[in-house]
């Protein structure tokens, strides 16, 4: 299974990312990379799943297409002596500008946390 790891650049203190896929196409100098076939993205507990991911470094983007399976832990502000629950979300489609810090999910969206589910 091809996969990478990617340090991110924000701080050491992350853990690193892990990208698989049962097939992966890249170019290098294009700082792109397509991972398909069961393919996932996971930081700790955080993980993103579908059919086909695409990476774009260059742009800082994250594109997810077909069966959308996500948890984010760290999605929620977490606040002082509250317990927090990860955010779980599925959709059809799903890109993140990380320079916008914006998602957007798109195709029979469904999400919930904790017991509300919406």
């Amino acid at each position: 299974m091809p996969g990478a790891a990617i340090k991110p650049a924000k701080s050491a203190e992350q853990e690193i990312i892990i990208v698989t896929g049962e097939t992966l196409q890249a170019n290098r100098n294009e700082k792109k990379a397509i991972y398909s076939g069961s393919a996932k993205a996971s930081q700790g507990p955080d993980y993103i799943k579908s059919e086909t991911l695409k990476i774009d470094q260059a742009e800082q983007t994250l594109e997810a297409q077909g069966k959308v399976e996500m948890e984010l832990s760290s999605s929620i502000a977490e606040q002082p002596g509250k317990r927090t629950s990860p955010v779980k979300a599925y959709a059809s489609s799903m890109i993140y500008a990380k320079l916008k810090s914006q998602m957007d999910l798109q195709g029979s969206v469904r999400w919930s946390t904790g017991s509300c589910r919406f």
